[in-house]
């Protein structure tokens, strides 16, 4: 009941901000102004005319989340510098794109921690690119959105331990009619850096299917994503599994939307399996109501407590595993100009099985956070 009561304070606490940061928002022309300096302001260079570079802009994002953490294995609370990141991107001409961003550590002060991404983009059309160099594979649909898209401040658990790392790789994409593809070849170490390429490759390929007319909504897209290696030892670029399935949904119809995403992992360890299901609903342009509902389990305790924040409980053991997980989550979002910058509130009720009984644990998250990106 006591965290019931604080966990309440904090949710009217968070709505009073947000409601206080929108009252000055009434003016549709400063919230275009504010829009436009967030896509303007990073260029330093423009010239559609130019011969060779056409555009160079600096890219950043930050993401700060307080949050609170009280079950069956203790308490913990404080402040995460969740991401920084700085980078540029330029545009050149024969269609090329250049980006490449860093990751800073807020949390321990380090300017540079490692490369998050550096990458060279050939885009002669809508429906063809080819890419190379460190980017992130397309798995999972959950996990391939961009931080700031996300509509939870964290990713499901078996989504997230299953995920590729982003190493060096080639991959091409491609579009015709209501079919997507994506394929793709990637190194099989991860560093901080570029890696070594002496551990083997991993794999990825993705389809996608349109069906928003057979659904009859405004957006509905099926897609089925593989992630695999050459079962090289010593492999660091993704999880200790040696094929990962994802089928993901995403429907969008008026303020309504719901993502559906399955998750198997085989080979190696234990099989595992989730289940994820996150509604959402619009509130005008400015808030988001989120829910997600997640499953997972395997055969045997391989499912490992989320680093963010459940690994945190001070009798946890640090490397704690389960066989079994369930959770439930409800959020609140602000967009104060979109995606560009908005503020996020959500709670999380978690419950693991294991057998180990020092890694069964039952919580409750609240995580407060700013996402902003330009």
């Amino acid at each position: 009941m006591e965290r019931t009561a604080k966990a309440l304070k904090r949710l009217v606490t968070y709505i009073l901000i947000a409601a206080t940061c929108a009252a000055p928002a009434q003016d549709p022309k400063e919230w275009a102004a504010m829009g436009a300096w967030f896509k303007d302001w990073p260029v330093l260079y423009e010239n559609d005319r130019a011969s060779f570079l056409k555009e160079f802009a600096l890219s950043g994002r930050y993401e700060g989340q307080d949050y609170h953490l009280s079950g069956t294995a203790g308490d913990t609370q404080g402040w995460d510098h969740r991401r920084i990141r700085y980078g540029f991107r330029a545009q050149f001409s024969h269609d090329l794109d250049l980006a490449a961003q860093a990751n800073a550590d807020g949390n321990e002060g380090e300017a540079y921690q490692s490369l998050w991404n550096a990458a060279l983009t050939w885009k002669p059309s809508p429906a063809f690119s080819f890419r190379i160099g460190k980017f992130k594979p397309r798995w999972s649909y959950e996990y391939f959105l961009a931080s700031y898209e996300t509509l939870t401040l964290e990713r499901s658990l078996l989504s997230n331990q299953a995920r590729p790392q982003i190493t060096p790789g080639a991959g091409i994409d491609g579009q015709a009619g209501l079919w997507d593809w994506s394929v793709g070849v990637f190194s099989g170490d991860w560093d901080r850096d570029f890696g070594h390429f002496d551990t083997g490759a991993m794999y990825a390929a993705s389809l996608g299917l349109d069906v928003h007319g057979p659904t009859h909504t405004e957006k509905a897209h099926l897609r089925l994503d593989y992630l695999g290696d050459d079962g090289h030892d010593g492999k660091t670029s993704k999880g200790p599994w040696d094929h990962n399935f994802a089928l993901s949904l995403d429907v969008r119809q008026g303020p309504w939307g719901i993502l559906a995403e399955t998750v198997c992992a085989s080979g190696g360890p234990e099989t595992a399996y989730s289940f994820m299901l996150m509604p959402s609903y619009e509130l005008g342009q400015k808030w988001q109501i989120v829910g997600r509902l997640q499953y997972a389990a395997a055969g045997t305790d391989v499912l490992r407590s989320t680093s963010r924040y459940e690994r945190l409980a001070p009798a946890l053991p640090s490397d704690a595993k389960g066989d079994r997980y369930q959770a439930v989550f409800l959020g609140l979002n602000y967009l104060i100009q979109g995606n560009h910058l908005k503020l996020m509130t959500g709670i999380e009720y978690a419950h693991m099985d294991s057998s180990q009984s020092v890694s069964r644990y039952d919580d409750w998250t609240w995580i407060s956070g700013i996402k902003m990106y330009f």
